[in-house]
């Protein structure tokens, strides 16, 4: 009985680690679907509307990744950015090269706007296709 006790009460105490994750890996998915539509309808927007669209833009999602225009009922708020293309291991780009006028880097920060504090950001680069 004393081993069957002992057993069940170490099943126990996994119970709340394993709701943790799975809580954790469910807000990941919502994160990563808001984050690939975003992705979707930036790609997807012509080069010369970027700036207005998007420029310090904030977009608020609810807990499954709907969009929603209440900050009251929001869960996941995604904040955007635009800056000069950026090459790999330097600053931002001269303004006089010609990369500036091709590309565009959008930042997206997926902010969880309840709970623990937990940040998201990544980084978009929009080439300009003529539109």
């Amino acid at each position: 009985m004393g081993l069957l006790s002992f057993c069940l009460l170490t099943v126990m105490g996994l119970i709340p680690v394993g709701l943790t994750s799975l809580r954790r890996a469910v807000e990941q998915t919502v994160v990563s679907q808001i984050a690939q539509q975003l992705n979707g309808e930036i790609l997807l927007t012509p080069y010369s509307q970027l700036a207005t669209k998007y420029g310090g833009q904030e977009i608020c999602f609810d807990e499954a990744g709907g969009q929603v225009a209440d900050l009251s009922k929001a869960r996941y708020k995604a904040q955007m950015s635009l800056s000069n293309p950026i090459y790999p291991g330097s600053t931002n780009a001269p303004t006089s090269t010609p990369i500036v006028g091709s590309i565009q880097t959008v930042q997206l920060n997926i902010v969880k706007t309840s709970g623990e504090a937990q940040s998201n950001r990544y980084t978009i680069q929009v080439p300009n296709s003529g539109n």
